[in-house]
């Protein structure tokens, strides 16, 4: 019976750690304390032991109180319920949005170019210089590429940012890498020279539902 009643105890003083509100535990601390009046009505806690156990038990449930109504939970910052699983949800979404292969691809260049630079002038383009081949007129970070690249194609140079395929470069290099940087500046053009750079086509994003 004391057997039974000293797991009764630590069954109070485990609800109240759990965090869980007074009311819960008040029914087992009341069959409790019924249990030991009919045992002492009864006269079977006489023993010196019996009567040891029964007051151990009662320092346990105290000290469980005690700590289970004060902040001794390691100093934590507990979050409402409702604020936690939605930053919790909302980054999973975020997270779940893109696939491992294609965070990779966005920082993954996996193509390199001969990169040159053109002015919109007569002589490097045509009778029209200021319309490109693919009907709009020009403008800052538009990219002269070979025919396999539709118009519109996104191109990622490294170290450059990203360019628009609106204009072709000539036949002959109708199967190497070669693309053209519109530019302004004729200074700017020259200083840019020739360069061997590594590049990444852009994806489309998707389509909206």
């Amino acid at each position: 019976m004391v057997t039974r009643n000293i797991m009764y105890l630590i069954r109070c003083g485990s609800l109240f750690l759990r965090g869980r509100h007074l009311r819960t535990a008040f029914p087992a601390l009341r069959s409790l304390i019924s249990r030991i009046g009919a045992v002492l009505v009864r006269g079977a806690l006489t023993p010196l032991f019996d009567r040891l156990c029964l007051t151990l038990g009662t320092i346990l449930f105290l000290v469980t109180l005690f700590v289970s109504t004060t902040d001794w939970r390691g100093k934590r910052i507990l979050l409402p319920p409702d604020r936690g699983q939605k930053e919790t949800a909302g980054a999973m979404g975020e997270a779940g949005e893109k696939t491992l292969g294609e965070r990779i691809e966005e920082y993954m260049f996996d193509r390199i170019g001969e990169f040159t630079a053109y002015n919109p002038v007569p002589a490097q383009t045509g009778p029209l210089p200021f319309l490109m081949a693919s009907g709009k007129y020009v403008y800052e970070k538009a990219l002269a590429c070979p025919e396999r690249y539709t118009f519109g194609t996104k191109i990622h140079i490294d170290g450059l940012g990203i360019y628009t395929c609106e204009d072709r470069m000539a036949r002959r290099f109708r199967r190497k890498e070669n693309f053209d940087i519109l530019m302004f500046s004729v200074e700017e053009a020259k200083n840019f020279g020739r360069r061997l750079l590594k590049f990444r086509i852009v994806p489309d994003p998707p389509a909206a539902r």
